[in-house]
């Protein structure tokens, strides 16, 4: 290849990297790739699918599903490559999105846009690519399905068909699963509402069918949650009344309006065991596009026909539960322009229960003047479908104190996708608010102490070290000099001290050491543990000679680490096994690694691994498993090995910082095994100490 290339740059002249231009509509491009919530997800099989058949059917070892984002190509699923990006502006994909058709590169070195782009001068060293634009419903490219080979070829016309047929299937699965996700969504908010309700709540359809039912209404029946669905109501009706009952649910839905069910008249629930109890029925229309149902609040009354005393009881209870919950619950019919608050609504405005019925400019008024054009936005926004509302805001009472309020609400649409109603749900994060404050001065306060102690360990170390290198340089002088006046017992002495100053100066850089694993931490980055691990048994090469020790380092991963500490890691733990080895059998180690689910290929996306080094050492009781890890701690006197205890909390330090776990599995006499594990993506706070 290198040679084609050669041959090709004398005979056109030297080129560069042609970039794609960006497509005119690149704007509503990138907004509906954002809508599709894919970049940086994990893997699906659903997708996977696709590239390994178009892999198979092209005969490539590569494929890609590839979403071209502003600066970036980011693969979905990819067959042949571990690479999960490259830069936008050397992507083969950011020229096949311009194109309706497949956009094909027979021999990459033939041609001037990409002869000497890196994809195909170095690794994956491209020379064919065949890319289907993925299409969305409204024309948007917003990716490609390719596949690639590092031989020059093309594609038959079965094959572009197929390569095509394929790229339309991503897009209806993409589509899918946008559906899905957004429907799963609001009927997930619908229900934590309905769940939420101070009453049992239940829905039923056109038929009469029971389609949704709240814990509290089946408790108040005597049912399992799931029993009640797709039942008739009428299992909930008394028999007395049953064969009236489709007669009226008929007559609500030819004129379906929010109305109190059998005014002037006693109404009963039939519990599963026959029994009965006196009930309020509430009946509340919902409108979807599938449909109109009846959305029922069902109360038991059975207090309130004993007497009045326990009907206040009763109503008390029913507050207080309320108000611990602190939620107030809202309904606003627009096309009536209806405000319909809950009595905890008012509470959380400031406002005596007057009315449930409040005008839309009440809301508003109380909205902090910050604030306003930021909420009253988002329920626009809304209401035009262009997004939920979940939104943030500071309410002014009355008395001038200022509440933090955190609004949800969802929109009910009718068949032409007009907004006709909102429910929704307010409550008082004020005490969270305030409590993030104080936690805010707190972290700066400690953030200061840290400061402050850093800077204490950095003048301590120095001031510390420097007597301690002098007594050390001094009885040096006096060994060299005086060592026949000494004598033996006077150079036993002067050994004493040189071993003990030795060993406060090991560990007064082991406690800095220590403390340095947070306050000088380095961004997190991609790391090649087998290439860190080898170094080091490099570096340790004439300590590993002199005991004629031996280490196997087995294949390992790239994680999001910190190359230093992860090096300060595989030394620590190696060294030990070198000092902590039998005396008449060499010391061997090993380091191995596995993805925590058992696929132990290097390649694999899994986002945990573990990591073993095993030694042949002389092994430790593990009831002391928890006491090795700890700062000072030792299991063996100084005269016996040497060391601060203060190693094995370092890689505890270390491991803890990168989000892991350390422990060890240990025989006396026969060895030891320290398991490491390690996430392999750090996540947004890589950047974090």
């Amino acid at each position: 290849m290198e040679t084609d290339r050669k041959r090709i740059k004398e005979k056109k002249g030297v080129q560069h990297v042609i970039s794609a231009q960006l497509p005119i509509n690149e704007e509503q491009r990138l907004a509906a790739l954002e809508r599709y919530h894919l970049l940086d997800t994990m893997p699906e099989s659903s997708l996977d699918d696709f590239t390994m058949l178009a892999a198979h059917i092209c005969q490539t070892p590569i494929a890609l599903i590839s979403l071209v984002d502003a600066h970036r190509q980011w693969f979905k699923s990819k067959v042949g490559i571990t690479a999960p990006e490259t830069p936008r502006d050397i992507a083969f994909c950011a020229h096949a999105i311009l194109e309706k058709e497949i956009f094909e590169i027979p021999d990459a070195l033939e041609d001037s846009r990409f002869a000497d782009n890196p994809l195909v001068t170095k690794d994956p060293k491209i020379r064919f690519y065949a890319g289907a634009p993925l299409q969305t419903p409204e024309g948007q490219a917003i990716g490609t399905l390719c596949v690639i080979d590092r031989l020059p070829r093309t594609l038959t016309p079965e094959q572009q068909t197929a390569l095509q047929a394929l790229a339309r299937q991503v897009i209806n699965q993409m589509e899918f699963r946008k559906h899905i996700a957004s429907r799963i969504k609001k009927e997930n908010f619908f229900h934590s509402i309905i769940e939420a309700a101070p009453s049992g709540m239940l829905m039923i359809d056109h038929q009469g069918s029971i389609i949704l039912a709240n814990r509290l209404l089946t408790q108040q029946f005597g049912y399992g949650q799931e029993e009640l669905l797709e039942q008739p109501i009428e299992v909930l009706v008394p028999g007395r009344f049953r064969d009236q009952h489709p007669a009226h649910r008929t007559s609500f839905f030819q004129t379906p309006t929010p109305r109190q069910m059998g005014s002037g008249r006693d109404l009963y629930g039939l519990r599963k065991d026959g029994s009965e109890f006196p009930v309020e029925i509430g009946l509340n229309p919902v409108t979807t596009d599938e449909g109109t149902f009846v959305l029922a609040s069902v109360i038991d009354i059975t207090a309130r026909k004993r007497q009045a005393e326990q009907q206040k009881r009763l109503s008390n209870r029913l507050l207080l539960a309320t108000q611990s919950a602190n939620i107030g619950i809202w309904e606003w019919n627009i096309t009536q322009n209806e405000l319909t608050w809950d009595s905890q609504m008012h509470a959380l405005y400031g406002l005596p229960p007057d009315s449930k019925q409040v005008p839309y400019a009440t809301w508003a008024n109380a909205l902090h003047g910050e604030d306003r054009e930021a909420a009253e936005d988002a329920l626009q926004k809304a209401l035009r479908g262009e997004r939920d509302f979940n939104t943030e805001f500071r309410v002014i009472w009355p008395d001038k104190s200022v509440h933090f309020i955190k609004g949800s609400a969802l929109v009910d649409r009718n068949s032409k996708g007009e907004a006709i109603r909102m429910i929704g749900v307010n409550w008082d994060i004020t005490k969270e608010r305030n409590a993030e404050e104080v936690l805010q001065i707190h972290l700066n306060e400690l953030q200061r102490s840290n400061q402050e102690l850093e800077d204490f360990a950095s003048i301590a170390s120095h001031d510390l070290q420097e007597p301690l290198r002098k007594i050390q340089a001094f009885g040096d002088r006096l060994k060299g000099k005086w060592a026949e006046t000494l004598g033996p017992q006077g150079l036993d002495y002067l050994e004493r001290m040189q071993n003990a100053a030795g060993r406060m100066q090991t560990l007064i850089t082991d406690l800095l050491s220590f403390s340095r694993v947070t306050s000088k931490a380095n961004p997190f980055v991609q790391v090649d543990l087998a290439k860190v691990a080898n170094e080091v048994v490099s570096d340790l090469e004439v300590r590993i000679t002199q005991v004629g020790g031996k280490v196997e380092v087995d294949d390992l991963p790239i994680i999001e680490a910190e190359p230093t500490q992860m090096r300060q890691l595989f030394q620590n733990l190696i060294g030990n096994a070198m000092k902590f080895h039998k005396k008449d059998e060499p010391p061997l180690v090993k380091i191995q690694s596995h993805y925590v689910n058992g696929q132990n290929s290097i390649a694999s996306q899994n986002r945990w691994i573990s990591l073993t080094v095993s030694d042949n050492g002389i092994g430790f009781d593990e009831k002391y498993v928890k006491k090795i890890f700890s700062i000072f701690q030792r299991l063996h006197s100084h005269s016996e090995y040497e060391g601060t205890g203060v190693g094995l909390a370092i890689c505890q330090k270390i491991v803890t910082r990168h989000k892991g776990e350390i422990t060890a599995k240990s025989t006396l006499g026969k060895g030891t095994s320290f398991i490491i594990t390690l996430p392999t993506v750090q996540g947004k706070d890589k950047k974090l100490a």
